[in-house]
């Protein structure tokens, strides 16, 4: 195993994780691998969209007019590995890890923990806190990207609960299909059931965004990426979430097994 990813097993439930990018790689239950193993890191588990998800209107974030690109720049930047126990890892980032040209681009004094845990049965239970170390309020508005894989012929059949579907062309290429989502979705793939909630305080995460990829050109095609987005596109210009000063922003996904 590279010396980036740290793999952890708790009773029938294991995952393994990289500092490359803070990404969940593999959530296996009872043997099953529950995400799509791509043909690489970005294609692969649950990559983490920090400091937004998608991307800006011109790429340009407003308050620097400074360039960063779509997702953000976490997935890019290295982490570490800042705590483990006999459930839990624990990946962290700050404003100092990131690369000098995002420091310019994104000049807030943050920390960014992802806590990754397997205390529950059949769940990979993963939160996001957000720690605002400077004098003037964090934007922020960003999201998840899990990959589930499914094959490209069965992608008519997905089900997911309270969403209408139909709309969706799977054999045209698309950025995405928006969904207005109230904390909980219920997955059917057909060979196995998963269902995404969010456990916060206050409910964060407003939408539930669908992609995949045709096969035409593209090596990975055999998933569906279910997104978890807190925000719409461009909103960390538009309207972001503010942290304000010496707080913290918490959320937490449930992503558990049911079948």
């Amino acid at each position: 195993m590279s010396e980036s990813n740290f793999s952890l097993k708790y009773q029938d439930r294991e995952i393994i994780v990289t500092k490359n990018g803070g990404q969940v790689l593999s959530f296996k239950n009872k043997n099953q691998e529950i995400l799509y193993q791509g043909s690489s890191p970005k294609r692969t588990g649950i990559p983490i969209l920090f400091p937004f998800a998608n991307p800006l209107q011109n790429n340009i974030f407003k308050p620097t007019g400074k360039e960063i690109g779509q997702h953000g720049f976490a997935r890019n930047s290295q982490f570490e590995i800042s705590q483990t126990s006999e459930t839990v890892v624990e990946l962290r980032l700050n404003n100092e890890s990131i690369s000098a040209e995002m420091q310019i681009a994104y000049p807030f004094k943050f920390e960014l923990k992802i806590i990754i845990d397997l205390i529950k049965e059949n769940t990979l239970i993963y939160k996001i806190l957000v720690t605002n170390l400077d004098q003037k309020d964090l934007p922020i508005a960003p999201g998840l990207h899990p990959y589930f894989p499914i094959k490209h012929e069965h992608k008519s059949q997905l089900e997911i609960s309270n969403l209408y579907l139909k709309n969706i062309d799977w054999q045209e290429p698309s950025n995405g299909y928006f969904y207005d989502w109230n904390d909980e979705a219920k997955i059917n793939f057909g060979s196995r059931q998963v269902s995404i909630k969010e456990i916060s305080d206050k409910k964060e995460f407003e939408n539930l965004v669908l992609w995949s990829q045709i096969p035409t050109g593209n090596d990975d095609f055999d998933f569906v990426c279910i997104e978890q987005f807190t925000r719409k596109t461009n909103a960390i210009n538009d309207n972001p979430i503010l942290v304000k000063p010496g707080k913290t922003w918490s959320i937490q996904i449930n992503f558990e097994v049911q079948k």
